[in-house]
């Protein structure tokens, strides 16, 4: 099984990123890349781990009470599609 990420969810895990360090701290930033990590682990061993998204094929996965990572299954690929603010107005 594969991990790839699309550009689009490269962009908006950077931005995550950066928007944590302003509010937060770097042990915040720390934290959270360690919760994408293991999550992205479970997902490599259990594909379908994460309820189906309002979207088809897409799969929705709350990362923390924050955010949420959106993710398919395609063949042997797992794409991370974006990650999104839980409480932004978004379609997934």
């Amino acid at each position: 099984m594969k991990i790839i990420w699309s550009q689009h969810a490269q962009l908006s895990y950077l931005e995550i990123l950066e928007e944590v360090y302003e509010k937060w701290n770097f042990e915040t930033v720390s934290r959270f890349e360690t919760e994408i990590t293991e999550l992205i682990e479970r997902i490599l061993n259990y594909n379908h781990i994460c309820p189906k998204s309002k979207i088809v094929h897409l799969h929705r996965c709350v990362v923390n009470r924050h955010i949420s990572l959106i993710y398919r299954k395609v063949d042997n690929i797992i794409e991370i599609i974006t990650l999104v603010f839980n409480q932004s107005n978004h379609s997934f």
